[in-house]
């Protein structure tokens, strides 16, 4: 039942993000992705049984929201490149550190932190369309992969 409700999850963050980078719309902003992405994943993790403190649960929903709020596009050219993405994703997974140093498994983290760095360059790559354009995918993408990577957090 816990990799339904995982799954579930995943594809709700999913939608959050994706919904998140459609911009335009009232109801399609940054915010979107920025607060639901970092909820899901905390309800993700109590899913998991992770326990920490609500006030780790309170940093990493800050730092997660700030991974999530930036593609570090603005360094050294016009657009993002794909190392721009890598640090991108490695910041992705480097939100979950104090959810790391409060339950010690450090190996997780950082295979997670990996994942994701190595994942986001590559999802550019995923174009489906759903919504109005090609970058359902790449949107999409991230958010599941945000979650489907939370697993890793137990060991």
């Amino acid at each position: 039942m816990t990799v339904l409700y995982i799954l579930l999850i995943a594809l709700l963050a999913g939608l959050f993000n994706r919904i998140g980078g459609m911009g335009g719309y009232w109801w399609a902003n940054g915010k979107v992705r920025d607060w639901g992405v970092p909820a899901c994943a905390i309800g993700a993790m109590m899913v998991l049984g992770i326990s920490c403190s609500w006030w780790v649960w309170c940093i990493f929903f800050l730092l997660a929201w700030g991974a999530l709020s930036t593609y570090n596009d603005r360094w050294w050219t016009y657009g993002i490149d794909f190392w721009e993405w890598v640090l991108t994703g490695f910041s992705y997974g480097l939100a979950a550190l104090p959810i790391a140093i409060s339950t010690g498994k450090y190996l997780g983290f950082a295979i997670r932190c990996g994942i994701l760095a190595a994942f986001m360059p590559f999802s550019n790559k995923l174009q489906w369309k759903l919504f109005h354009d090609d970058t359902d995918g790449v949107e999409g993408s991230r958010g599941i992969m945000y979650i489907l990577t939370l697993p890793l957090l137990l060991i």
